[in-house]
């Protein structure tokens, strides 16, 4: 049996490898940790799917701190909005490797994203320079189609389309950001976009991290520290 409607699901993974050095591990320099830095991205990548005036009913997050600078180091977080779609993500400092992958589900489909953070390619810290590349790489899957009478029906195997988004500017998607930022400047509309998603974003950040402090996750690591 299959459902006529069901709302997009985003799932991301953003793993990051660091050395306990770094000023993202003090409370004082990033009091989000891990979910302010990395949970940052996967938010807003989930809100460009889901909208971001979205309205959000419901969320959780378990969160894990270091236990010397208390900063967040992992958290797994849920996001689900009024029209029945869904974000779900987790985020990590560690020193073992790295993930920077998304998945959009659909109910006739799903889009893969490999790399949603670039320039790396193939989710591994570990990348020869001439393996870097500003391009966006994604496949869309189908799985379902709808027939002449308007039925749905099963695609098996699903028909998987390679898709490469090309950079024109041949930057990468950090210095992609500051051309934005150079352009907005110039343009009232797009700079009031952009105030608008990254209010959006810290709104549900913000939401994310209270809820995180009232878990028992957060709350025995924290006993352990007093």
């Amino acid at each position: 049996m299959f459902l006529r409607r069901r709302e997009k699901t985003v799932i991301c993974s953003l793993t990051v490898s660091l050395p306990e050095r770094v000023p993202r591990f003090k409370t004082e320099l990033e009091p989000f940790g891990a979910l302010g830095d990395l949970g940052w991205y996967c938010i807003k990548f989930g809100l460009s799917v889901c909208g971001f005036e979205n309205k959000v009913i419901k969320v959780h997050a378990d969160a894990v701190r270091h236990p010397e600078t208390k900063s967040i180091t992992a958290a797994v977080c849920s996001v689900f909005f009024e029209d029945g779609k869904s974000l779900m993500f987790d985020c990590e400092f560690n020193k073992a490797g790295a993930n920077y992958w998304a998945e959009v589900i659909g109910g006739t489909g799903s889009i893969y994203v490999e790399d949603f953070v670039l320039p790396y390619k193939g989710s591994t810290a570990v990348c020869k320079k001439e393996e870097l590349s500003p391009d966006l790489l994604y496949y869309k899957s189908k799985n379902l189609k709808v027939t002449e009478e308007g039925n749905f029906q099963e695609v098996f195997p699903p028909e998987t389309e390679k898709i490469v988004v090309t950079n024109t500017y041949g930057i990468s998607q950090c210095a992609l950001m500051f051309e934005d930022f150079r352009e907005a400047m110039g343009d009232p509309e797009k700079a009031d976009r952009w105030a608008m998603e990254a209010l959006a974003t810290q709104t549900v950040l913000d939401t994310l991290y209270e809820e995180a402090k009232r878990d028992s996750t957060w709350s025995d690591h924290a006993n352990r520290l007093s």
